[in-house]
């Protein structure tokens, strides 16, 4: 329907982070924005969504607008609340794709301001600074998410197989033929299944 139209901040948004992808994450989009007639501005009018299949389709990842990072080549997904001046919140856990973890050392609520990570690797840096404090101390999070105790993937080179976590994908709009043949050239790609529990490894192409 014309009144239920996907609408996503871009780059001339200063108070969001324009839409995020990797080619470490082949065919993952994220972007913050809104359902309806027009692009909205207010936090409270904002989610954030995900595409699996490079933008044609989207779902809701999260209630609210957050800034998104990619790690272990798409098997997870890093989230934490995007902070403008007018509204500032604060970080008691980190939520990834596979919930939420809470972080007991971290001993006062911090803003995070941006979130750094190698998009192959399962360690993550989260840059903010202390709330509570008058001087607003910098504080640098490293999380190892392989210490989470997630199993590793298995069976990339069978991908499809029922027994393999991983799937083959290609990018295809359906619009012009059936043989999945995108600006004049067959892709086909493996990656990790939707359902699959389990990290990837920095080895993994």
């Amino acid at each position: 329907e014309s009144d239920c139209s996907l609408h996503l901040h871009s780059y001339s948004t200063e108070d969001t982070p324009p839409p995020y992808s990797t080619s470490n994450a082949v065919g993952f989009i994220v972007g913050i924005g809104n359902l309806g007639k027009e692009l909205k501005y207010t936090a409270e009018e904002l989610n954030t969504y995900l595409s699996r299949d490079g933008g044609l389709n989207w779902i809701e990842l999260k209630k609210g607008p957050y800034m998104v990072k990619f790690g272990d080549h798409d098997s997870i997904i890093i989230a934490a609340p995007c902070l403008n001046q007018q509204e500032q919140s604060n970080i008691h856990s980190i939520r990834v794709k596979l919930g939420t973890h809470q972080f007991s050392q971290i001993q006062q609520s911090t803003l995070t301001t941006s979130l750094l990570n190698l998009d192959q690797s399962q360690q993550n840096f989260h840059h903010g600074h202390y709330a509570n404090t008058e001087s607003r101390k910098g504080v640098i999070i490293s999380l190892d998410l392989a210490q989470l105790g997630i199993r590793s993937c298995q069976g990339a080179s069978t991908p499809e197989d029922p027994k393999s976590d991983y799937e083959y994908w290609t990018p295809y709009d359906g619009r012009h033929s059936t043989e999945k043949c995108f600006l004049g050239k067959f892709v086909q790609y493996v990656r990790r299944k939707q359902t699959a529990i389990c990290l990837n490894g920095e080895d993994h192409e």
